[in-house]
């Protein structure tokens, strides 16, 4: 530190630093010699030194867990840091400072261990990023004077502390329009006739945890994007189209073009863990994962007008001017006469309208 001392038994330096060693005469009154430096011949009166500070290896971050919705322990491997010794400090960093408090849902678990005991607890999702800062024993008390991390310029190190968001996957569904429609599995073709709303249900092992008796509900929110036309040439001028949390996800309503309309084609459907503020409570510790060109959150669907069978027809009649109307096994037709007292006829048609 600059000050001057002298060396007795025991009193050599123990801290990191750079020293000069001055040889003096405390006698020089009363004896017959005299020190004298000879740098030429590389003889001085003091010698310098240094001692390095000691390097610690980083501290291991320890595996990863994923959100199970209780509280997990993470064990940091301290590595060399000998805790007996060195009084390190804990904390996290921000704008690249130390900050004496753990990050946001990370704890010190001190229940069964003594503090500094590397063991952490934390519940959420998410990436804990634990700084761990050497003792400032420096003269001036604002550096760490006898250790250094390892390949570090700083007094602090970070330990990642993570814990995965839990994978999600779901399969789709089709509820029909209709008294009594059960949602089925939604397939891969239907036709531009088809009405009903589009769902989901969780895969078996993929489905939100249960805390405390209840499943938790991530808010998931819909949407699609017209990729083909009909004769199965990709369109690329459409966008993501996403369903208002809380509404219904008709099938009929999936439209593309200006005016939109709802054309057959195929459409790229999909499902997303909403990432509003509003529901990052839950939401934050869930996500979907794309396994190569496997999903589990979307997929394409095609609309097709498809070609007409004997099933998809229906007959109709006309009178007059009235509106053309559908004949079932309950239609009876009635000789009448228009205003002018001449037999009113019939036309009929076949209608397309259910292909």
């Amino acid at each position: 530190d600059g000050t001057p001392a002298g060396l007795g038994n025991g009193s050599a330096p123990s801290n990191a630093g750079k020293y000069r060693v001055t040889m003096q005469d405390t006698d020089a009154a009363n004896n017959n010699y005299t020190l004298k430096a000879d740098a030429s011949n590389g003889y001085d009166t003091y010698v310098d030194y240094e001692i390095e500070k000691k390097e610690l290896s980083v501290p291991q971050a320890p595996a990863a867990k994923t959100y199970s919705g209780a509280e997990q322990e993470y064990t940091v491997g301290y590595g060399d840091i000998d805790k007996t010794k060195i009084a390190i400090t804990l904390g996290s960093v921000k704008d690249n400072k130390f900050e004496s408090a753990l990050p946001e849902g990370l704890s010190e678990n001190t229940t069964t261990n003594l503090p500094k005991s590397g063991k952490f607890k934390a519940t959420k999702a998410g990436t804990y990023n634990l700084a761990i800062r050497l003792p400032l024993d420096s003269p001036d008390g604002k550096s760490a004077r006898n250790y250094a991390w390892k390949d570090k310029n700083t007094d602090y190190t970070t330990v990642a502390i993570t814990m995965n968001a839990k994978e999600l996957r779901v399969q789709y569904y089709l509820t029909e329009e209709g008294e009594n429609s059960q949602p089925v599995l939604l397939g891969t073709s239907v036709k531009t006739s088809t009405k009903g709303t589009i769902s989901t249900k969780y895969m078996t092992g993929y489905e939100p945890v249960t805390v405390d008796g209840v499943q938790e509900e991530p808010v998931l929110r819909y949407w699609y994007k017209y990729i083909k036309d009909a004769s199965g040439t990709e369109v690329t001028d459409d966008q993501d189209h996403e369903i208002p949390i809380g509404d219904a996800f008709k099938l009929e309503e999936m439209t593309y073009g200006n005016p939109a309309e709802h054309t057959a084609g195929t459409y790229f459907i999909g499902v997303r863990v909403a990432v509003a503020e509003e529901y990052k409570g839950v939401n934050g510790n869930y996500k979907f994962v794309t396994e190569g060109a496997q999903t589990y959150y979307s997929k394409e669907l095609k609309i097709s007008a498809g070609a007409a069978g004997l099933d998809d027809l229906s007959l109709t009649y006309k009178s007059g001017e009235g509106d053309e109307t559908g004949i079932d096994e309950d239609t009876k037709l009635t000789y009448g006469v228009d205003e002018d007292g001449n037999a009113m006829g019939y036309e009929f048609g076949m209608s397309f309208a259910s292909v």
